[in-house]
């Protein structure tokens, strides 16, 4: 969320582009510390204000508003703007304080997070400090594998990079217009801003409509909100209300940004049509500008206190986020105390770093000092990458050693799920295991490596073959992520038994036959690649399909867990029908446990134990599996459980045999399940496969 905290503009500077007066008054300072807070209490408290993230939204808005109104103040007075002092500025106030807390978090990362988050965190620290944070987090929302990951200590700089750009983008809108030489010159910067508004919300509502689209990190799907503020910079000195009216825009406009604020939660739609709403709820506050005092309601928001805060949201905004990320890392629970001592101690340092580097750094004099402002740029980048590099050549050096480790491997120290079969397995070192939890994200089906699997867009069904591929016999993996699991098992089978392996997999999309959802909404795209797919067995017509699904999954319209359950095994069954009337046996696999655990993560810090990182049998399995139910009703579905090769009696361990079972939460480390080849071809044969 965000937060160039338009003090960007020196508070004396907001002006009046009718009649050059300035405007400027404690009544933004004080929103800026309305929605500074609306955005810390909801990271800190989110079960008390689930819609606190429109705090950015609210920051955007007036962003827009205090840039162009001073850019439409030189524009008028000069005829022109200059882009080298308007970034000269921008440097010198938004870049230092941005660089000592990255600097800061950069230091302290080894010392709060697990390694298996260093690399993320480094990669996004890089992208904040070339403000494209939000395009890193946009490709990440899209990447299934990256789904599950954490958080890290600078996720929050997204908002600042979005606004950068919008700064490359607006100014040049005035500029332009100054070589114009027709008769609506004066009016061209004005419509040029329209017709940016207008594509960029558009965009907005079409992109909002598919969770999966990473609409919220989205930069053109998001300036049109510093746009409105922009273009309401230019308006509001011709709009004549009356101070009666305008007072009471204001005092509408802060009530909808609280109520957005309360009843905004994670399953509204946004931004798009939803942001509409605190929007135009700061555009209608920004009506009263100096005349608060005339309403006693009103002047509640001019207490010193809250005027402060707006002074020092910027830098409040920087750190808050990272204090709550290392504090989590830490395995420290948000409690009440806990949370409000993050807030004091965000609302000190903010305090130091206004007064001692954004103060310092902005100063009274020389604002479009160039050398200073390249000097701050320079600097800043040649300290976060000089570390950056350094700490990449530290992790590459770990990872070298991990690497050896896991391609020397064997089964002897390294068995796996083998020390189920024979005491010969159980390794006599326990200390070391494979893959490490650096390693562990990336020890993956291959179907992923070699682009054969389908992603939630996708509704063609894409297949690769694995096995031994001169066979004549043929069998089929199909299903979601939790099929493509199971592929370097598989193949390790298909190939001893001579079979020709096809994998039809796809992200979140289950061979069930009905509508589920995906994210809340309806996963459209997996009903027709499921047709796609039934299509194509029908014509390959393999000997057997072998398929499973993540337990989780919840079918469209489900009343309950329990309905849904329901729904999914009665999906199951008709599909399966369809297959075995194809002379197509057949062959469900249980789905494996679901910890609910990020096992790497949890391995890799410092003060976690094993035990600490392993969950019961029973929790691991408390989730209804539509497979075991179908199974049960379907006498010609052979059933494959290998449930006590993954978890003992009572617990699902983290390591089993010295291998890592977990790649995250609920999916297994391709090296674990290579380890269940021989179990799964003992059951398969049993199956009456082979």
């Amino acid at each position: 969320m965000s937060v160039e905290m338009v003090s960007a503009v020196p508070n004396r500077l907001v002006a009046n582009t009718t009649n050059g007066s300035s405007y400027f008054s404690p009544e933004i300072q004080s929103l800026r510390g309305v929605a500074v807070l609306l955005v810390l209490i909801y990271h800190i408290f989110p079960e008390y204000l689930s819609g606190g993230y429109i705090g950015v939204d609210v920051f955007f808005v007036i962003s827009g508003y205090l840039i162009t109104g001073h850019l439409a103040r030189e524009y008028s007075d000069l005829g022109r703007v200059s882009l080298s002092r308007f970034y000269i500025r921008r440097v010198r106030r938004l870049v230092p304080a941005a660089t000592l807390v990255l600097f800061c978090t950069l230091i302290l990362l080894p010392f709060f997070l697990p390694r298996t988050q260093w690399d993320d965190s480094i990669n996004e620290i890089i992208a904040s400090v070339f403000y494209v944070e939000n395009w890193a987090l946009y490709v990440k929302q899209l990447d299934y594998l990256a789904a599950d990951y954490s958080p890290t200590p600078v996720q929050h700089y997204w908002s600042l990079s979005v606004e950068e750009q919008f700064y490359l983008i607006w100014p040049l809108l005035f500029f332009i217009s100054a070589f114009v030489k027709l008769p609506i010159k004066k009016m061209l910067a004005l419509h040029l801003m329209i017709a940016v508004v207008i594509g960029s919300f558009v965009y907005s509502v079409f992109l909002s409509q598919d969770s999966r689209t990473g609409a919220y990190f989205h930069t053109f799907s998001r300036i049109w909100e510093l746009g409105v503020g922009g273009i309401f910079a230019i308006l509001k000195p011709k709009i004549r209300i009356g101070t009666r009216l305008s007072l009471t825009a204001s005092a509408i406009g802060i009530v909808t940004i609280i109520l957005s604020a309360i009843l905004f939660d994670s399953h509204t739609s946004f931004p798009g049509l939803m942001a509409l709403i605190p929007v135009f709820g700061t555009i209608l506050f920004l009506f009263a500008l100096g005349d608060f005092r005339r309403f006693i309601p009103l002047q509640l928001l001019l207490n010193r206190p809250l005027v402060y805060v707006g002074d020092i949201s910027y830098s409040l905004y920087l750190w808050h986020w990272v204090l709550i990320v290392f504090t989590v890392a830490s395995g420290v629970y948000i409690s009440f105390i806990i949370g409000l001592a993050l807030i004091l101690i965000s609302l000190l340092l903010a305090h130091f770093t206004k007064i001692h580097v954004e103060d310092r750094f902005r100063g009274n004099q020389g604002d479009h000092n160039a050398k200073t402002a390249i000097f701050i740029a320079v600097g800043a980048f040649g300290i976060i990458s000089m570390i950056s590099l350094s700490f990449n050549d530290y992790m590459q050096h770990l990872l070298d050693k991990d690497k050896r480790l896991y391609y020397s491997a064997s089964n002897v120290d390294f068995p796996g799920a083998l020390v189920f079969a024979d005491d010969f397995y159980v390794p006599k070192d326990a200390t070391r295991f494979i893959p490490s939890p650096a390693m562990a994200r990336d020890d993956i089906s291959a179907v992923y490596k070699d682009g054969c699997h389908s992603n939630e867009a996708s509704v063609e069904p894409i297949f690769c073959t694995y096995g031994n591929l001169e066979a004549l016999e043929t069998i089929a993996l199909v299903g979601d992520s939790h099929a493509a699991q199971w592929l370097p098992a598989l193949e390790v089978v298909a190939t001893n038994q001579k079979l020709k392996l096809l994998t039809f997999t796809k992200s979140s999309c289950p061979l069930v036959g009905i509508t589920i959802y995906l994210r809340e909404r309806s996963y459209d795209e997996c009903d027709r690649w499921y047709n796609n797919v039934l299509q194509k067995l029908k014509q390959i017509k393999p000997r057997a399909v072998i398929t499973t699904h993540y337990v989780g999954h919840l079918a469209k319209d489900a009343s309950s867990r329990e309905d849904s359950v329901e729904r999914l095994a009665g999906g199951l069954e008709v599909t399966w029908q369809v297959l075995l009337a194809a002379d197509i046996k057949v062959i469900a696999i249980k789905d494996s446990p679901k910890v609910g655990i990020d096992v790497p993560d949890c391995l890799a810090k410092k003060e976690s134990t094993l035990e600490s990182c392993s969950v019961s049998r029973e929790k691991a399995f408390e989730t209804p599996d539509s497979i075991l139910v179908a199974a049960g009703r379907s006498e010609k579905v052979s059933l494959i459980d290998l449930t006590d090769k993954i978890c003992d009696v009572e617990t699902c361990p983290a390591i089993v045999g010295n291998v890592l079972v977990y790649r995250d939460g609920n999916h297994l480390t391709s090296t674990y399940v290579k380890s269940l080849s021989y179990e799964l071809s003992v059951q398969l044969n049993s199956s009456g496969l082979f």
